[in-house]
């Protein structure tokens, strides 16, 4: 496998562990400061707006999110994978991400009108032209994110982010307050964009350089192209389910589901997504020691799984807690939903981990074909479950993830000279201790009545923390913790 430049010297480098660490601390900091405002700003929005409208939006950011991975094409993960590339050549890719966020911008401004015709409601067309803008918006910062993570920099992507959401979360609030409805989300979206640009172009010193000299393809082609492939057809079977629903039963449906699945992602998005952006940059150091790697990300996963495998566990037992808490009683029906999607949450905290294994090897082909069978599989079990409605859709969705578990982890472990069985060594413990706190929440839940729903919630998160720091102790597994954490 070519180098890539991504080859150092043990004796000249900082440890992989210490790298980490370092980045993973800013990760870890920004992303529950996060968690705590978005959490906040949520709650609010669930009282001001109502699910049809959650529903619009919901279908609204799928569109959006699609047009960054069409406007980015592999290029961010190409940007840290490769360490060669020059200023002109990044200048360069800078100026082509602009092209294509005008391009689409123009691409996405049409595919609005297409939606009024598929669900049969001309909302859409009210929404068309702030799309536009966001596509374009959202292309601008592609490349100096880019080169924040390939140094490392996390502090600033993680201020980044908090400040942003914030500003732009109150500012949703505030639109809402005022019936804004639908806009109000979709002017919060782009106050981030902005935010997030502004900030993000001043402090990756990216140095502008009026270049279209495109020859760099040739050299991060390949590995980009793949990144890409790889990205869309994740993505469309990540949300299939949404497009399913909104065509088949209704934006309400849709909004319903859309609250119990992104309240089931926030563990996805604050334990796996924050901790797995300091992967690849880290280990495309170390690309060619596979050992050193199959290693690493085996102390990575079983840290993290201590962490997420019990949180799992609570979520699913409070589930009527969380839901009637945050978004009170009129997101009643979401409650099972979240119950069945927390199932398919434990196994994307470990799934979400893998794409950076598989770009710090250079084998973005792989991860493509691995991506292609997952999307057929998911596809399939929603097809097939649609007709028992929004929870079939759930259980479908659930069913999919249980399938696709182990080969994509087989392949993964195969590729790092390993076995999928070592995957499950690193899981082991968490696993066992997971269904212990389970049996210890649901005694307690059987035996302790409490009426006041707040009460009841932090009662059994105290006796649920409690329990699990116990079992942590007694089966010492706190020695293993402390010694990763000094890496």
């Amino acid at each position: 496998m070519q180098d890539n430049g991504g080859s150092i010297p043990g004796s000249n480098a900082m440890s992989l562990g210490k790298e980490a660490k370092k980045g993973v601390f800013y990760l870890l900091l920004s992303k529950y400061s996060d968690v705590v405002f978005q959490l906040l700003i949520t709650a609010v929005l669930a009282r001001l707006l109502t699910p049809e409208e959650f529903g619009i939006f919901a279908i609204i950011i799928v569109i959006v999110n699609l047009s960054r991975r069409f406007t980015e094409i592999g290029l961010k993960p190409a940007i840290v994978q490769y360490k060669d590339l020059s200023e002109d050549e990044i200048g360069s890719i800078f100026n082509f991400t602009i092209l294509q966020g005008l391009a689409f911008a123009v691409v996405f401004y049409f595919i609005l009108s297409l939606l009024k015709v598929f669900f049969d409601n001309p909302a859409y067309l009210d929404y068309r032209i702030w799309v536009a803008v966001i596509v374009f918006l959202g292309s601008l910062n592609i490349v100096p994110s880019a080169l924040l993570s390939k140094a490392v920099n996390f502090r600033v992507l993680g201020f980044t982010r908090v400040i942003g959401n914030l500003l732009s979360g109150v500012f949703g609030i505030l639109l809402a307050y005022q019936n804004f409805g639908v806009f109000a989300l979709i002017y919060r979206r782009i106050l981030l964009e902005i935010i997030t640009f502004g900030v993000l172009i001043i402090t990756s010193k990216m140095r502008y350089v009026f270049n279209f000299d495109f020859s760099w393809f040739r050299k991060i082609g390949k590995f980009a192209f793949n990144q890409f492939g790889y990205s869309i057809v994740n993505y469309l079977w990540r949300n299939i389910d949404n497009f399913l629903i909104a065509k088949f039963f209704n934006e309400g449906a849709l909004g319903i589901y859309s609250r119990a699945y992104s309240l089931m992602r926030y563990p996805v998005r604050y334990l796996s997504y924050a901790l797995t952006p300091v992967l690849h940059p880290v280990l495309s150091k170390v690309q060619n020691d596979k050992d050193r790697i199959r290693i690493f990300y085996m102390k990575f996963t079983k840290l993290m799984s201590l962490v997420a495998l019990p949180l799992i566990v609570v979520m699913y037992l409070l589930a009527r807690d969380i839901i009637l808490i945050l978004f009170g009683n009129q997101w009643v029906d979401s409650i099972l939903l979240f119950k069945y999607l927390c199932i398919a949450s434990g196994l994307l905290l470990f799934k979400t981990t893998t794409a950076p294994i598989f770009y710090s090897i250079g084998r973005t082909d792989v991860l493509f074909r691995l991506g292609i069978f997952e999307g057929v599989v998911t596809v399939l079990g929603i097809v097939i479950c649609l007709q028992w409605g929004i929870l079939g859709v759930a259980v479908g969705y659930t069913i999919a993830n249980v399938i696709t578990f182990v080969p994509l982890y087989s392949v993964l472990f195969k590729m790092l000279d390993g076995t999928f069985f070592d995957f499950l060594k690193s899981v082991r413990h968490s696993f066992f201790l997971s269904i212990l706190l389970l049996a210890v929440l649901l005694i307690s839940l059987n035996l302790i009545r409490i009426d006041s729903l707040i009460l009841h919630f932090f009662v059994f998160i105290g006796i649920g923390g409690a329990a699990y720091t116990g079992l942590i102790f007694i089966f010492r597994l706190n020695t293993f913790i402390f010694r990763v954490l000094k890496m």
